[in-house]
């Protein structure tokens, strides 16, 4: 098993380029798969949740080329894939493309994933993909992957969802209905995580899908299919985050370029929270900088509508003056990880006092860091808030699991080290 340690030299100064979006290069792939005709998408996500879609997608015969730092769709109509396909570690990719197997002329597809993936419920899509006219069951009876999906095009009409547990369900349905045989209206219940289905609509609407909205309750999909375009993908915001509250907590001087405000982004709310705690935050066109301070001074957050900032947020309340309360994100339990349970038995590992409840956590200052091996559970977003936290503390503590940040951003110990930190990999044998 391989370790990371992360030394701490000086605060971090410097500017990168954020990686680009995995959730927007997802939604591209899958409109653009269903446009008729050549799409480009500019600047795509390497990240292992993007190439798995992507290789995804060949399976039904989607023909994608690989350019220099764009891929080439064709697009149009889509078979029954030729082999099961493997979705990985990624929910995004599975629940897509459950929505978008009932979309093929026929046949039907077998999707499936690693350990956690199946793990992770799908049973709100199948009874909507059932409900529209489509044919989706759980292999195992349970409401998770695997799961099979017989084709010949969604009927359309109308649909209730819950999106209690994750937008990623009404998503899928918003991707696929522009090419159902009728107009589809979505009824959705108790959403979370809003900014996504917001940047699914951007997306939809890039491609020439036409989308109407009452709220976040209705959404009305015309059966007008997709024209082929071109999309940029814009930098990720949630990669952004690890290295801008690394700035906050070293009291340094960070810039990340390559990020686009007028696409909607759940995670650019980072940019709220670090100045409210007490960062200093200048915004240029498409560039963030943050400069730290060691006056942080805590809060209480609703991460509701962006779940994915939980581990980063967390460790901002080991160097704030008042603790730092973060609610309403009960549905990241069921995420990588339990991202609740995850990141408050890591952080109190370092000696930090953390209250976990159902849907959040409370953390404390802590006044010294031990030194521990942490536990990253598999989860690319709990190594990296694991990391910028000991890099914050000086903490020179080992962080397992630190090849799961491919999931997301795999420059990301490569990024730190250019802004200065000191990047330690240590195998098993030396734990010592």
């Amino acid at each position: 098993m391989k370790y990371v340690r992360i030394e701490y030299k000086k605060p971090l100064q410097g500017s990168v380029i954020a990686p680009a979006s995995k959730s927007y290069t997802q939604r591209a792939l899958i409109a653009s798969s269903l446009a008729y005709g050549e799409s480009e998408i500019e600047n795509p996500s390497l990240s292992d949740d993007s190439i798995v879609m992507k290789n995804a997608l060949k399976l039904y015969g989607v023909n994608l080329l690989e350019e220099d730092n764009k891929w080439v769709v064709e697009g149009g109509e889509i078979d029954a894939p030729n082999d099961i396909v493997w979705c990985g570690l990624s929910g995004a990719t599975i629940r897509f493309l459950t929505a978008f197997s009932a979309q093929t002329k026929g046949g039907y597809s077998v999707l499936t994933g690693d350990e956690g993936l199946r793990r992770r419920p799908l049973a709100p899509l199948l009874n909507a993909i059932n409900a529209l006219g489509g044919w989706a069951v759980s292999a195992r009876g349970n409401g998770k992957p695997p799961v099979i999906v017989r084709g010949g095009r969604l009927k359309g009409g109308k649909v209730e969802i819950s999106g209690k547990l994750s937008s990623q369900f009404v998503s899928a349905l918003l991707l696929s209905s522009p090419v159902s045989k009728e107009d589809t209206l979505i009824e959705v219940e108790d959403l979370v995580s809003k900014p996504y289905v917001d940047m699914t609509i951007a997306t939809m609407s890039h491609f020439n899908a036409r989308v109407g909205k009452r709220g976040y309750e209705e959404f009305h999909v015309k059966a007008l299919g997709y024209s082929p375009s071109k999309f940029k993908v814009p930098g990720d915001y949630s990669s952004a985050s690890f290295l801008l509250v690394g700035a906050l907590l070293t009291e340094g001087d960070v810039t990340i370029k390559g990020l686009n405000p007028s696409l909607p982004q759940a995670d650019s709310k980072i940019v709220e929270i670090i100045r409210e705690v007490g960062g200093k935050v200048i915004e240029r066109e498409d560039e963030i900088r943050v400069l730290g301070t060691k006056d942080i001074t805590g809060g209480k957050f609703d991460l509701s509508n962006s779940p994915d900032l939980l581990p980063v947020v967390a460790v901002i309340g080991l160097k704030s003056k008042a603790p730092v309360e973060i609610t309403g994100v009960a549905h990241t339990r069921i995420k990588e990880s339990d991202r609740i349970t995850a990141i408050s038995s890591e952080l109190k590992k370092l000696g930090a006092k953390v209250e976990e409840k159902e849907d959040g956590l409370i953390v404390h200052p802590i006044k010294e860091a031990k030194e521990c091996v942490l536990r990253g559970w598999g989860d690319h977003r709990i190594v990296m808030a694991l990391t910028i936290a000991c890099l914050s503390l000086n903490a020179k503590c080992l962080i397992s699991d630190p090849e799961s940040i491919s999931k997301s951003y795999p420059s990301f110990f490569d990024d730190l080290s250019q802004l200065g930190a000191e990047i330690r990999w240590v195998g098993s044998g030396d734990r010592a």
